[in-house]
């Protein structure tokens, strides 16, 4: 709490979960036969399939609004608990893959024995990020999850870099470190 680690987790979840409330609404307003590919895709990734969608629909052309070019579900209001239900857990399964937190599946048997604890106490975030972005990269477009990896080891490089003239230490040209 201290470090600000879990204000910064939440608030990476609000705008995850913002963002993809946006897509889905927006889906909805499109209707799902004039949904492209990729967005039924991504529709079934979430556990959403056209049945499940008309129901979710419905209720958003109900009880939805629009708020300065931002939809509103207005989830309170809907009186179809099962869209309900099926709305909520898509937005999870989207935020809770697209923000890494270590899940007790991420990392090896090994880590949860108390040698294990000990030797990766803090390598653990490493593990299950490694496990996280692999995972859904896998499964999506290729082209996105090279562009990812090479974002976030740019990203890596960079604060190696700021810190390295932070200290006043010469950079190191071996790519390994």
């Amino acid at each position: 709490m201290l470090t600000g680690l879990a204000h910064w987790t939440d608030f990476q979840n609000t705008i995850a979960s913002v963002l993809t409330q946006t897509r889905l609404l927006r889906n909805v307003e499109k209707g799902w036969p004039a949904l492209a590919a990729k967005e039924r895709a991504w529709m079934s990734f979430v556990g959403v399939d056209e049945a499940q969608w008309s129901r979710v629909a419905d209720q958003v052309k109900r009880y939805g609004f629009d708020e300065n070019g931002v939809p509103v579900a207005n989830t309170e209001a809907w009186t179809d608990q099962t869209a309900k239900r099926i709305f909520y857990a898509a937005v999870l399964k989207d935020v809770r893959s697209t923000i890494v937190a270590k899940g007790v599946a991420d990392v090896p048997v090994f880590a949860h024995k108390p040698i294990g604890r000990a030797l990766l106490q803090f390598k653990t975030f490493s593990l299950a990020s490694n496990q996280r972005v692999l995972m859904r990269g896998l499964q999506e477009d290729k082209s996105n999850l090279v562009g990812g990896i090479v974002a976030m080891t740019a990203m890596g490089a960079f604060t190696y870099w700021l810190k390295q003239m932070e200290a006043g230490r010469d950079v190191s040209s071996n790519p390994g470190t």
